[in-house]
């Protein structure tokens, strides 16, 4: 079986994917993001001007699974996306 757990999947900023909201807003288990807007990019320094609006994402597998079968540390995306 092929899912983030075995595989050890991280997000953008490196770090470890668990099965529950991390602290930049991400609960990839349940496709969902909630949080300010420059957390959804790790607070990074041009986004800074839109730091207060409240955003929410869903996606499905189709845009981001919850796998990383091809085990290069990432969740799967779909065909023809390229980190």
């Amino acid at each position: 079986m092929c899912n983030h757990q075995e595989q050890k999947a991280h997000n953008v900023a490196d770090e470890a994917i668990h099965m529950r909201f991390d602290k930049w807003g991400y609960n990839y288990q349940a496709h969902m993001f909630h949080g300010k807007y420059c957390q959804a990019y790790q607070n990074a320094s041009w986004c800074q001007v839109y730091a207060d609006i409240d955003m929410e994402m869903k996606w499905n597998d189709a845009w981001l699974s919850t796998k990383d079968c091809d085990r290069d540390g990432k969740l799967d995306m779909h065909f023809g996306h390229d980190w």
